[in-house]
């Protein structure tokens, strides 16, 4: 996803590994990067787009960013996003699809730019 937008992606030959080897690293745009996945938790109290995200903070210090893939059952499992800076995700939390704090890292791959 990250090429499709004109960002530079490598791999980190082997200078990382999985803590239970079901994370991925690599560098975009020069910016050490994990990637994620985190599935949408709905609230059965309320409209399906209500739902939450369950985020966990990545077990190593080595990620400047997390990238957390989440398929979005509301839009037929369209995958969604969200890139986020480790030093934002420190402790576990669980936010709601609709929360500001998490749309503002809703397909934000401008954060991995090169500066």
């Amino acid at each position: 996803m990250a090429e499709s937008r004109g960002l530079a992606t490598e791999s980190t030959h082997g200078e990382v590994t999985s803590y239970r080897g079901g994370q991925s690293f690599l560098y975009v745009s020069k910016k050490r990067c994990q990637v994620i996945q985190a599935n949408v938790i709905p609230d059965p109290r309320r409209a399906k787009t209500y739902g939450f995200l369950s985020l966990q903070p990545p077990a190593s210090e080595w990620a400047e960013f997390v990238i957390v893939y989440s398929a979005q059952p509301d839009a037929g499992d369209v995958a969604k996003f969200y890139i986020i800076p480790r030093k934002e995700l420190t402790k576990p939390t669980t936010r709601s699809l609709q929360s500001t704090w998490l749309k503002q890292y809703e397909e934000a791959w401008n954060l991995l730019l090169e500066f």
